[in-house]
């Protein structure tokens, strides 16, 4: 699912959302000029170990990547995330 075409930038609620099989995965962000903070994302239970959650953040940073953005991770998730994705090392401020 490495395809951010698919994501939605729904700036209204300040969340990125994917719908798949009828169910939503969010991630929940505020944004202070061109950094992104990554504060919470939510798998339903079924979608669950599927690889949904990384696939999901693969498209969410290629977004983010077409937009010279950067970002600051708050959820563990995330964090484990981008430790183990260390392609988008360039866009992570703030580490923690």
């Amino acid at each position: 699912m490495h395809n951010a075409d698919h994501i939605i930038d729904n700036t209204n609620k300040n969340r990125f959302e994917l719908d798949m099989k009828g169910q939503h995965v969010l991630l929940d962000y505020s944004k202070n000029d061109d950094v992104y903070e990554l504060i919470h994302i939510e798998v339903p239970f079924t979608l669950r170990d599927n690889g949904v959650g990384s696939g999901f953040l693969h498209s969410v940073m290629e977004h983010l990547q077409h937009k010279d953005a950067k970002v600051k991770p708050r959820c563990p998730f995330t964090k484990s995330f981008l430790n183990e994705n260390p392609q988008y090392s360039n866009m992570v401020v703030g580490k923690s």
